[in-house]
C-alpha cells in the first residue's frame, strides 16, 4: 500500500495515496519526523518488508563482491550441493590432465628454472590438474576440482578430454557428495578453501577427500600425487608471483560470483 507525504499550512501529514487517509492526529511540523512516520508504515507492510529486504540483500551482495577472498564455496556451488548434496553416488574416478605448456613454461621462466629441475629430479612426465568425476545412480555425474577456488559442476564429456584416469573402488561402501566434502574439509581444516600453487592445490584437494573417506591408497597416490613443495623454498619468487595470481583470481570469482548470498537458481543433476 503506497504512501506519501503531505504539506500543509502548519506542517506534513503521511497519508495513504490512494485514500488520503492521513496518519497522525495532528501535522508533523518537521518534515524529517513525517518522514519517519512513512518509513514506519513501509516496514509494517509485506509490500515495505519486501522492499527493505531486497535493500539489505543487494547491499550485502554488493559489499561482498568487494570483501576478497571467500572462504566458502561460491554461490552455484552451494546451490549443487544443497540441492544433490545427500544423494547416493554410484562410482568415482580420479582424471589427470597435462597443465597447458605455456604456463609450466611461464613458471620455469619465473623460478629460474627450478620447475624444470624439479621435474626431471623426481621423473616426472608434466604437471598434471587433477579432477574427480562424481557419477549417480541415473548415470549423471558432477566434477568436483580446486582451481583457485572449489569448483563443482555438471560434467560434460570435454572435461575428460586429453586426460588419462583411474576408478576409486569404494570397496561396498556408499557415500554421498557431503560426505566426501566433510570428509576432505576434516583433513585440511583452514586450508580447504585455501589454494596454493606447490603446497595447496588439486592434489592435496583430492588426495583430503580421499583420505577422509578412507579409499585413499599407493596406486591411488601413484598416480595423483606429484610432491612439488621443495619448490616453495627453492623457487620463492616464482611462489609468491604463483600465490599473487591465484588469490587475486580467488577475489575476481568473489566480485563476479559474489560472496555470502545463495544462488537462486535450482542447479542440480
Amino acid at each position: 500500500m503506497p504512501y506519501s507525504l503531505q504539506k500543509v499550512d502548519n506542517g506534513w501529514f503521511v497519508i495513504t495515496s490512494a485514500t488520503g487517509k492521513r496518519h497522525s492526529n495532528k501535522p508533523f511540523k518537521r518534515k524529517r519526523d513525517a518522514i519517519q512516520q512513512l518509513k514506519a508504515l513501509y516496514a509494517n507492510t509485506e509490500e515495505g518488508s519486501g522492499l527493505l529486504d531486497k535493500a539489505k540483500d543487494l547491499y550485502k551482495n554488493i559489499k561482498g563482491r568487494f570483501s576478497g577472498v571467500r572462504n566458502d564455496y561460491p554461490p552455484k556451488v552451494r546451490s549443487l550441493i544443497k540441492n544433490i548434496g545427500d544423494m547416493p553416488i554410484a562410482s568415482i574416478d580420479i582424471y589427470r590432465k597435462p597443465v597447458a605448456s605455456y604456463l609450466t613454461t611461464l613458471m620455469n621462466i619465473i623460478s629460474l628454472g627450478k620447475l624444470q629441475e624439479e621435474i626431471n629430479k623426481k621423473g616426472f612426465d608434466n604437471i598434471f590438474h587433477l579432477s574427480m568425476k562424481v557419477s549417480y545412480p541415473n548415470g549423471k555425474a558432477i566434477i568436483v576440482e580446486k582451481n583457485e577456488v572449489i569448483n563443482i559442476a555438471p560434467w560434460n564429456d570435454k572435461m575428460s578430454k586429453d586426460s588419462t584416469s583411474i576408478n576409486v573402488l569404494l570397496q561396498g561402501n556408499q557415500f554421498t557428495l557431503n560426505q566426501l566434502l566433510e570428509g576432505g574439509k576434516n583433513i585440511q581444516g583452514d586450508n580447504w578453501f585455501k589454494y596454493s600453487a606447490f603446497n595447496n592445490n588439486c592434489q592435496f584437494f583430492i588426495k583430503a577427500i580421499l583420505e577422509g573417506a578412507n579409499l585413499y591408497n599407493p596406486e591411488i597416490n601413484k598416480f595423483v600425487f606429484q610432491d612439488l613443495t621443495t619448490l616453495e623454498n627453492e623457487a620463492k619468487v616464482a611462489s609468491k608471483v604463483s600465490d599473487f595470481i591465484t588469490t587475486t583470481a580467488s577475489k575476481i570469482n568473489t566480485f563476479i560470483m559474489g560472496k555470502g548470498l545463495d544462488y537462486n537458481n535450482e542447479l542440480g543433476i
